[in-house]
């Protein structure tokens, strides 16, 4: 017989540390994904994951087709470009328990990569399978969304427990 989970109440501080740690979970395998593509690009490689950032694959794309396919000073250029605005998304992944602003930092950083992945859809008329790519990265903005809302949600119950706390030793 199948063992029937207690419900977690959804306004519980247990719940929204659940939501927090699976919507930082989304954003450590973007990570991982985007530095994968970023090897398979550069070992010449035509594929690539899809639950990925679009702006470091791209920048260091264009990178190497201007060296002519290989890796030269322009993909090296690129190639630091793509890693400080992947950065950005590492910083956000390592302080999104302690900072708000490294959350919100991300949150931007993704909705730009969105829009140049549209940009890029709409001026290449990319393959069809595309619009799973762009599916992908709006549940990764929603994500990131759910991550800035259930951080308000733990700090304001921390501080709530905190008040209640010193209420208590008076």
């Amino acid at each position: 017989m199948a063992k029937k989970e207690t419900p977690v109440d959804k306004n519980s501080r247990e719940f929204a540390v659940i939501q927090r740690d699976s919507s930082r979970l989304m954003i450590l395998i973007t990570i991982i994904f985007t530095l994968l593509n970023m090897v398979l690009l550069l070992c010449g490689a035509e594929r690539f994951f899809l639950f990925a950032a679009t702006l470091p694959y791209y920048i260091t794309w264009f990178g190497m087709l201007f060296d002519g396919g290989g890796v030269g000073s322009t993909t090296v250029a690129a190639l630091v470009l793509a890693v400080i605005f992947l950065t950005v998304f590492v910083m956000g992944w390592i302080f999104s328990k302690k900072s708000r602003g490294w959350v919100k930092a991300m949150l931007v950083a993704y909705i730009v990569d969105t829009v140049a992945l549209l940009a890029i859809f709409f001026a290449f008329r990319m393959a069809v399978g595309s619009i799973l790519d762009i599916a992908i990265h709006f549940a990764l903005v929603w994500e990131m969304v759910n991550l800035q809302r259930h951080d308000v949600k733990l700090r304001a119950m921390d501080i709530r427990l905190q008040a209640e706390t010193q209420e208590g030793k008076k």
